[in-house]
């Protein structure tokens, strides 16, 4: 019996859309901290069947403020580049490359915006990047270790921004608590996509 190696994808060309998949799908899942506030980030857009799907999501503890928007719009109304990573939807920008991201998203009630800087290698999901998936083969990796900063905007009874320019996460497992004053602060995180 001859068994097939799976071979390692390009990770920079794989940022971009490629149109021989049948999906094409970027996620950012991120604990960000800004003082006494944790904020949990989702935001995803996939594109397939000549749709592109895209959702934002927060959780803000300890009060467990929820938030989230979804959208689904038809390809001709957004931008997925096949060239270089870069989404846009009526709810979420994705951008960037390998070592540098841009991500925005806004829900109802919040707006999101965050810079990535890779620190740490690739992960190649299956030790390889590509896998057997649902009687086809799939390719997939992280970027498990991005330093993050960025800005967190929650409206509501008191509205509250949280402002990060050049906040770096620290190597350490649990991102530092930062310091600011009242009504602002800085977001400081380990994220992945």
């Amino acid at each position: 019996m001859t068994t097939l190696r799976p071979t390692l994808i390009d990770a920079a060309d794989g940022l971009a859309a490629n149109s021989a998949v049948d999906a094409d799908s970027w996620w950012l899942s991120a604990r960000l901290h800004d003082h006494e506030k944790v904020f949990w980030v989702k935001i995803h857009a996939m594109e397939m069947s000549g749709a592109c799907l895209s959702t934002v999501a927060l959780l803000r503890e300890p009060d467990g403020h929820t938030d989230g928007k979804h959208a689904i719009e038809v390809k001709d109304s957004v931008t997925v580049s096949a060239d270089s990573l870069d989404v846009k939807t009526s709810v979420l920008s994705l951008s960037g490359d390998l070592d540098r991201l841009e991500m925005s998203g806004a829900t109802d009630t919040a707006s999101i915006r965050l810079s990535l800087r890779r620190e740490g290698p690739v992960l190649y999901n299956g030790g390889a990047g590509v896998f057997p998936f649902f009687g086809g083969t799939t390719g997939q990796y992280a970027l498990p270790g991005l330093a993050t900063s960025g800005t967190i905007t929650v409206e509501g009874p008191h509205t509250r921004s949280a402002d990060a320019p050049g906040s770096t996460a620290s190597g350490s497992p649990e991102p530092p608590r930062c310091r600011g004053s009242p009504g602002s602060g800085s977001i400081s995180a380990r994220a992945g996509i």
